[in-house]
Order: structure tokens, then sequence, then C-alpha cells
């Protein structure tokens, strides 16, 4: 699998959860081929593993509205 550098530019999650994002977002961009299907392949996971319900936006152009903890990060 590829490698990207982790760039984390904003989060309120704890760690072990930022690492767990940066995993399964790079896991996501080598398996899928369009935003939308990273996204659902990173709340599928994250809705699994944590079992809780899970927002995802992928992109480089939006504008959320996000309750509860988020994290913003790039793969580069």
């Amino acid at each position: 699998m590829k490698e990207y550098e982790v760039i984390m530019i904003n989060s309120a999650m704890p760690t072990d959860l930022e690492e767990y994002a940066a995993q399964v977002a790079t896991e996501a961009i080598t398996m899928e081929s369009d935003f939308s299907s990273i996204a659902h392949f990173i709340k599928r996971n994250f809705d699994r593993k944590y079992t809780n319900t899970w927002q995802c936006v992928v992109g480089k152009h939006f504008c959320p509205s996000l309750m509860k903890q988020v994290i913003l990060f790039t793969l580069s």
C-alpha cells in the first residue's frame, strides 16, 4: 500500500481515533476511485469499529456544519 504523509490540521478526537482515521483514509484512497466511495468506505469502517453514527466528508471544496468530535486532515 502506498504511504501517505498525514497532515493533521484540526482535531477534537483522541489520538487513537486520529490514527485510525488516517489508516482507514489511506486504505480508502488506495481501494476506491471517487470521493463518494472513499467517504462511504471510511464511514462504514468507523460505524463498525466504534458503533456510533459517523459522518464523513471527502473532497477539496466543502463547507461542513458538524457537531461532536471533528477531525480535519490531508493525505499527501
